[in-house]
């Protein structure tokens, strides 16, 4: 967690408790007097009481300077908070976030959001984005269900697998009786990882079971391409975006006071991401490219020059290891408004 890595050149917040306490108090008490019932008072006001101030201070200025960022950077996407991102079921109907577009401006083609929680993720943004291009948008997530039909092929991978179906079956049923628009698909990739990450790590070749993996991946995202398409609509593939795991396991979640008085933020090599999960994103678009989607990657955004960050200038970018934070998602807009077909 984020606890566990020493920043290289830099003196930590840690001991500041330690230092203030031997200025404040041993060194001041050291030499006192304390033959007085007055002056024995007084030195225990001071030893129990300065430590007792400073440490509420230690806390009250981390908390207080950072309340504010801290609330927006772990505030879920708008999907959680309105109701459709769920908990997959079968024979349940999908829960719909929908927004309007504006009837006296021109329309531009309708946006629906699916996946799971890292197509949620960027909710907040396509939300502007939606509304400045002025379309109609519709999101529906699920938690751990990635929209991938014939997912029977990928051994057992996906978690909860008959209900992940089932709502995908009532998404895509969903998305053929829609008006023709613009159908992002984005998921995580730790699905697939398990079977692959270590093997490319180590440099060692690909092996049967996990190249028959990707194959079954490759055909699954096809599959799905060809119905969304044949439902009318255009696809937009995301490219999973850096996860803070291994050695650069981070979470806001686990940040200590003192790492939040330092911004608590951390940095990898981008290269890491593109080594453990190469496979898959060649996968993805090699798959899309063939089947005519549009697949978009914005790693060259959260690590700018080959360095990931999860921390912006005045706010965090992830509010976990695996998603980015409302922020992170609003700064995506522009770039949005660049990739959606008119």
């Amino acid at each position: 967690m984020c606890g566990s890595h020493q920043r290289p050149g830099t003196v930590g917040v840690e001991p500041a408790p330690a230092i203030a306490a031997y200025y404040l108090v041993e060194q001041r008490y050291r030499y006192l007097d304390f033959t007085t019932a007055k002056k024995l008072a007084g030195a225990l006001v001071g030893f129990v009481g300065l430590p007792v101030v400073a440490a509420i201070l230690f806390w009250l200025v981390p908390t207080q300077v950072f309340s504010d960022e801290l609330e927006v950077g772990t505030e879920r996407p708008i999907g959680y908070q309105l109701g459709c991102h769920v908990e997959a079921a079968i024979s349940v109907e999908p829960e719909a976030c929908e927004w309007s577009a504006d009837s006296t401006r021109p329309e531009q083609l309708p946006i629906y959001v699916v996946g799971d929680s890292n197509s949620a993720h960027y909710g907040n943004g396509l939300v502007e984005a939606a509304e400045m291009r002025n379309s109609d948008l519709t999101i529906m997530t699920a938690r751990s269900c990635p929209f991938l039909l014939d997912t029977g092929a990928l051994e057992g991978n996906i978690y909860r697998e008959e209900e992940c179906d089932a709502w995908e079956a009532n998404v895509l049923t969903r998305l053929a009786n829609s008006t023709p628009g613009v159908v992002i698909i984005s998921a995580s990739d730790t699905y697939w990882l398990e079977e692959i990450s270590r093997l490319r790590l180590s440099g060692q070749d690909l092996t049967p079971s996990a190249t028959s993996l990707l194959e079954n991946l490759g055909n699954a995202y096809a599959k799905t391409i060809r119905q969304v398409q044949g439902a009318g609509h255009q696809v937009v593939l995301v490219q999973t975006l850096p996860h803070w795991v291994g050695p650069h396991d981070w979470d806001l979640a686990d940040c200590s006071l003192w790492e939040i008085l330092g911004g608590c933020s951390e940095t990898m090599p981008a290269q890491f991401t593109l080594t453990r999960a190469g496979d898959i994103r060649d996968t993805l678009n090699d798959r899309g490219a063939r089947e005519g989607a549009i697949v978009v990657d914005f790693i060259d955004h959260f690590c700018p020059q080959g360095t990931c960050h999860t921390r912006g200038d005045g706010y965090w970018l992830y509010r976990d290891a695996n998603h980015i934070s409302n922020p992170a998602s609003l700064e995506l807009v522009p770039l949005w408004l660049e990739i959606l077909p008119q």
